[in-house]
């Protein structure tokens, strides 16, 4: 149910990658099923333009769910790339063993065992899962609202051969990525070359009386002000209460109730925090326009906004970005941010602190308040794009293009 896939370019090196008995590719998706077809889209502007368009409907290779079969002991490598609209995916293999190897554009500097990876969209992430105990193991996604499940796979008795189960347990350091930490290294404690701020403006309108309840958080809903102010939970600016009620009296498909159901346990208490997991307030966001929601991105070295920025660079620049996603704003929220074709980027540091472990990228999320430096490798001249992969924030203001030369 998408014009999507994925392309797996194999490395020159056999030793690139750990030893897998086989590859396996996974998209992630959503979609929005209302009264059983999929939500309308507007054809003049997008809705749903604060939180982006949530689904309500997981997809898993285009379905609903994956089903999938492997032996004991088998090592199988999975490719898994979000094509999602605005949700982050926090997956895991209940009952097998994870190893985190690589992310959008290689291998990572160092191997790491773990129980979940976030995958925003546009971003891929690869690991090598160890299916070690016959049985059902449950792929999940995890939120702190529980865990979903996103399909089975069962594993037989029979034991795979030969098996990579012994070269698993090794958590390899990559030498290419050391060596690429000891080349950063000056850029680390430098000041950025450019400072994008991610901010969003909203203008709902004023309230219609001037009750103690005149105003109100439309995702925390206890929150109310007679004047207008910001909630002290999320930061988002408060609406008029009369049009967070109307809009919700109006909302016949109000709820994202999802089919995979949802599980509580302690799972979810590990999910990051800073992102959206869901839209907690589907009927105000799908009032949201860009005539009266506007995300931008703000150059802070010239005051430039969206389409009006100018960054030009030559092939063979390192430039160190400088991404603000600002609580000021008027709706803070995660968004993952993607640069086109001009070369590929590493997170040199996320709120000061340097990142451990090092991979090529080209889309980064950027949490809730979050400051993140990227370090991009300019390699291809021409036009190129960079903007939120959100894309009812792209479509209102987060998106321009930057020139390389030769």
């Amino acid at each position: 149910m998408g014009l999507y896939g994925n392309i797996i370019v194999e490395p020159v090196d056999a030793t690139y990658w750990p030893p897998v008995n086989r590859e396996v590719a996974i998209t992630l998706d959503d979609v929005l099923i209302e009264e059983g077809r999929i939500a309308p889209f507007r054809v003049d502007h997008p809705t749903f333009t604060a939180m982006g368009r949530f689904g309500n409907v997981f997809l898993v290779n285009g379905g609903p769910a994956v089903s999938l079969h492997a032996r004991r002991d088998e090592v199988v490598r999975f490719y898994l790339t979000n094509t999602a609209n605005t949700r982050v995916f926090n997956v895991g293999f209940s009952g097998a063993r994870v190893k985190l190897v690589g992310g959008d554009s290689g291998h990572c500097e160092h191997e790491t065992l773990v129980d979940h990876v976030i995958v925003a969209p546009s971003e891929r992430v690869v690991v090598d899962v160890l299916f070690h105990t016959p049985g059902s193991v449950r792929v999940e996604h995890v939120t702190p609202a529980g865990w979903f499940e996103l399909g089975i796979v069962e594993v037989a008795q029979e034991p795979v051969t030969p098996s990579f189960a012994t070269q698993f347990e090794l958590l390899r350091t990559n030498a290419d990525m050391v060596e690429v930490r000891a080349r950063i290294e000056p850029y680390l404690s430098a000041e950025p070359d450019k400072v994008l701020a991610l901010v969003a403006e909203m203008d709902m309108g004023e309230a219609r009386s001037d009750s103690a309840a005149a105003y109100v958080c439309p995702m925390h809903p206890e929150v109310t002000s007679r004047e207008p102010s910001k909630c002290p939970w999320c930061g988002m600016k408060l609406v008029p209460a009369h049009l967070a009620q109307s809009a919700v009296q109006g909302d016949h498909h109000h709820g994202h109730e999802h089919d995979h159901g949802h599980h509580s346990d302690d799972k979810a208490r590990s999910a990051p925090a800073g992102i959206e997991w869901e839209d907690d307030m589907v009927a105000v966001n799908r009032l949201t326009t860009p005539a009266n929601m506007r995300w931008k991105l703000i150059d802070r070295g010239t005051a430039a906004e969206g389409r009006s920025i100018d960054w030009r660079f030559r092939v063979g620049d390192r430039v160190k970005i400088r991404l603000v996603n600002e609580m000021e704003s008027d709706h803070p929220m995660h968004h993952p941010f993607h640069i086109h074709g001009a070369g590929r980027f590493l997170v040199a540091s996320r709120d000061g602190a340097v990142e451990s472990n090092l991979v090529w990228k080209d889309t980064v999320l950027v949490a809730t308040g979050q400051t993140v430096d990227l370090l991009l490798d300019i390699t291809n001249p021409g036009v190129w794009m960079a903007h939120c992969h959100i894309a009812e924030h792209h479509e209102s203001g987060m998106m321009f293009s930057f020139r390389v030369d030769p």
